[in-house]
């Protein structure tokens, strides 16, 4: 079987888990939107946020270096080295978050158990990007379709089940969460196996002068971009207050539903492919970033435009009357939802080919729109909706300059179309 049925066969497998993921999700919202409250969601939503920034870091990146060396024993030291970095890393991190909040710096109210929950996030989500990437190294296809759906159904069952009264909402959310990531862990931890082993000293030492560029240079853009991915939402529970960024993280959730899953699961197919090109000198890296990218446009084109339309009349009738201004708030990221499908998978090429100072430029430069935007939300004192529009159409310029760059970095690595990038920059 030729590269480009199995990378379409491995696409189709990935879809069927995906889809199926999709549809469980969103038949469960309207139950889900019922039985919680914004404050709840609010809650829900600020745990994993600050969860999710400290993910790429914790892992030093080294989770995108496993899919590049030929050796087995390479992988191990590179697994055993990174899990070792989730949970040191995962520990200091809920700390800091937890002392910031006491000495009311962050503007945050974050008590001693959402900061345990926060590092129980932070290990677990790490861990589950480490072990997804392991599977695809090994192109089993079939098992992350499997993890991404037993994922979802293992979340939803218990946040429905633990939902019996306000009192529960918090904990039923984030059990129902952290379940789900077991279950999906479970199912990867059976096909890694043999990257989970101890690794020599030796071996390790390899690594690090090989890889050095992953956790020194990587790791600190990759927290750079997590920051401008996920500040907003912090920032709106901390300008707006809990329920208002409750409203938020539902309207996230529900374009995150279609952007983040079959995104990243395209993006998963997509790296695996690229990196077998790019060990293999580049041939057909520019051919294989352009029907990706056409695939994910259409699937961008199709969900900016029913965000944009339907959002507002739509999802109050689906949700429930609590979650109008979720509606709203949907609509003002339709334009940054249908970029970001299309440019946020393909980035991962940025790391394949090591560009290091590339990345770093593009990271700083959407920290410093984000940042930039949300003073002028507080100077201007504008509504929620006018805030989160500002703020997502700046992220979507910022997507939009980063897909640019990728393209003419795949167009150059491929020696059938241009000068072959250097690996090393």
């Amino acid at each position: 079987m030729n590269t480009r049925s199995k990378s379409g066969r491995g696409l189709l497998q990935l879809l069927t888990g995906t889809v199926g993921a999709q549809v469980l999700t969103f038949a469960a919202l309207p139950l889900i939107s019922r039985l919680y409250t914004p404050e709840s969601f609010g809650q829900y939503s600020l745990v994993l946020s600050l969860a999710a920034i400290a993910t790429p870091l914790a892992t030093l990146r080294l989770e995108s270096a496993t899919l590049l060396p030929q050796d087995t024993s390479h992988v191990r030291s590179i697994t055993g080295v990174a899990l070792g970095a989730i949970l040191v890393i995962g520990v200091v991190y809920s700390g800091a978050v937890f002392a910031l909040s006491s000495f009311g710096v962050s503007g945050l109210n974050v008590s001693f158990g959402l900061a345990v929950w926060i590092f129980v996030f932070t290990v677990l989500m790490a861990v589950f990007e480490l072990l997804t990437r392991l599977t695809l190294r090994k192109k089993l296809y079939s098992t992350v379709a499997t993890r991404t759906f037993l994922r979802s159904a293992a979340t939803v069952a218990p946040q429905l089940g633990l939902s019996v009264g306000p009192a529960q909402a918090i904990p039923g959310l984030l059990i129902g969460a952290l379940i789900g990531h077991l279950a999906g862990l479970g199912v990867m931890v059976k096909s890694t196996k043999e990257f989970l082993c101890r690794p020599r000293l030796h071996d390790v030492r390899t690594v690090w002068r090989r890889y050095w560029r992953f956790p020194v240079v990587f790791a600190p853009s990759a927290l750079l971009n997590a920051f401008g991915l996920q500040l907003p939402l912090v920032f709106f529970i901390a300008h707006f207050g809990i329920g208002p960024g409750g409203q938020v993280g539902m309207a996230d959730k529900l374009i995150s539903v279609p952007v983040t899953l079959v995104a990243a699961t395209i993006g998963q197919v997509f790296a695996g492919e690229a990196a077998d090109r790019i060990r293999s000198g580049g041939a057909g890296l520019n051919r294989l970033f352009l029907r990706f990218s056409a695939l994910l446009a259409a699937g961008g084109l199709v969900v900016g435009v029913a965000a944009a339309t339907l959002a507002e009349s739509v999802l109050p009738w689906i949700l429930g009357s609590q979650w109008t201004t979720a509606g709203m708030v949907v609509q003002t990221l339709a334009l940054n939802a249908a970029i970001r499908l299309v440019a946020s998978p393909l980035s991962q090429i940025l790391i394949l080919l090591e560009k290091s100072l590339l990345n770093t430029i593009l990271d700083v430069t959407r920290a410093v729109l984000m940042v930039i935007s949300f003073s002028l939300v507080t100077a201007l004192s504008l509504s929620l909706t006018q805030a989160t529009f500002l703020v997502y159409t700046a992220m979507a310029v910022t997507y939009f300059v980063t897909w640019i760059c990728c393209a003419v970095l795949a167009h150059k690595a491929d020696p059938g179309k241009g000068k072959r990038v250097q690996l090393s920059q």
